[in-house]
């Protein structure tokens, strides 16, 4: 039995053995192995020319070797060569035949350093495009961070956009990293390419889910009205969750609400723009139901009534943050709206009637609070001068007030 296995061991051996060494299989080896090696020595002994027809015909046959091998010559000899057609034509050849989707990863390396070579050495707007797109298929780190680097060196010198900048703007959408959306980010914050900010949102929105701690930073090492730019940005793409989390909205503008209330009484200019922001930052707390702001959104009314009393907002404007202040109050919410209806009840009992916009949103936070401490300001409304809209206003409120 023993010596019927080993038989049948040694004849398979033997016949696979056969198989491997006959003509026809020496022969297949052989002549692949002779298409590569002549593919070489062409590329090696032959003219741009040659060089050429060995680079398409080596990568037909799957090996890119040759590709790599005409990239590197490329990017030796760039200075000497550069204004040479057929020189040029050579790069773009193995730049369009370079083929990775089957390559080892020893292969993709060497390919992205060729590729970010060429691209650095080079100034053929139509060539580096072409580089962009087989940086795509590769996506290593050497290839974002040579993306990132030229995006960045030119937001950092506010050289016009062009095609290859909008290519590479929109590659970094597929492959970019951290450092990827803080260049795009402050682009269209700083406002360096104001005709693209598509582009430039389209770009960066998509990174921005791993990217909190970098909206974060970015807000708090800008002025007021920078942060105003931001959270207007923010709350308009956030309008789509999948662009920017509405998660990222809450925290901005409670940081900035927070900051706020030790940023006032400098310069009416200054005060201006900073309720500016604290009325943005109301309005998306509101907007996000972020009720960790409840306690700053009423601490900063009294802010916010000196600036509508200084007329640096106006009534409508002053309306809207009462509104909002109302919607996501915090238990001393209704005291604090409570004794600026009084205040506005003397102002009428004295014949200086306040905006209707502001009493109504008044009234109506407090209904909506349900904060019995309104009650008497409530009702004394209903006795005083005021349009019957107002009144009727005060009436519904006072049903809804919490005993």
């Amino acid at each position: 039995m023993n010596s019927k296995k080993s038989f049948g061991k040694s004849f398979s051996t033997v016949l696979l053995t056969a198989l491997l060494l006959s003509p026809a299989s020496l022969f297949c080896q052989e002549s692949v192995n002779t298409a590569y090696s002549s593919y070489t020595i062409e590329y090696l002994k032959g003219n741009i020319q040659d060089k050429i027809h060995a680079v398409q015909n080596s990568a037909l046959n799957g090996d890119i070797s040759i590709c790599l091998k005409a990239l590197d010559f490329a990017a030796q000899e760039k200075e000497s060569l550069s204004s040479d057609q057929d020189f040029r034509l050579l790069v773009k050849t193995a730049v369009s035949c370079l083929k990775t989707d089957k390559a080892s990863q020893e292969e993709k390396d060497k390919a992205a350093a060729n590729l970010s070579q060429i691209f650095i050495g080079f100034d053929d707007g139509e060539l580096r495009i072409a580089v962009l797109d087989k940086i795509k298929e590769i996506s290593s780190q050497k290839s974002v961070n040579l993306l990132n680097s030229f995006v960045s060196d030119k937001i950092h010198r506010k050289d016009p956009i062009d095609d290859l900048t909008i290519k590479a703007i929109m590659l970094l959408k597929e492959i970019g990293d951290s450092n990827s959306f803080t260049s795009l980010f402050l682009a269209d914050i700083m406002d360096v390419w104001p005709q693209n900010k598509k582009e430039l949102r389209e770009a960066y929105s998509p990174l921005s889910k791993k990217c909190e701690n970098e909206i974060l930073t970015i807000f708090a090492n800008v002025d007021a009205e920078k942060k105003n730019n931001i959270l207007l940005t923010v709350k308009e793409l956030s309008a789509d969750g999948e662009k920017i989390p509405k998660k990222i909205c809450g925290e901005l503008a409670e940081n900035a609400l927070s900051e706020s209330i030790y940023s006032i009484g400098e310069t009416q200019e200054k005060n201006g723009k900073i309720i500016q922001l604290q009325l943005t930052s109301l309005q998306i707390a509101a907007e996000q139901k972020w009720t960790r702001a409840a306690k700053l959104a009423t601490e900063i009314f009294p802010q916010i009534r000196s600036g509508y009393e200084a007329k640096l907002i106006t009534d409508e404007q002053f309306a809207l943050a009462i509104q909002n202040i109302g919607s996501i109050g915090s238990d001393k919410t209704g005291k604090v709206l409570s004794s600026y209806l009084e205040f506005l009840n003397k102002g009428m009992e004295q014949n200086r009637a306040p905006s209707q916009a502001v009493v109504l949103s008044v009234i109506n936070a407090l209904g909506g609070l349900g904060d019995k401490t309104a009650f008497d300001g409530l009702l004394y409304v209903t006795y005083l001068n005021y349009p019957e809209a107002v009144v009727k206003a005060a009436k519904t409120a006072l049903t809804k007030l919490k005993w």
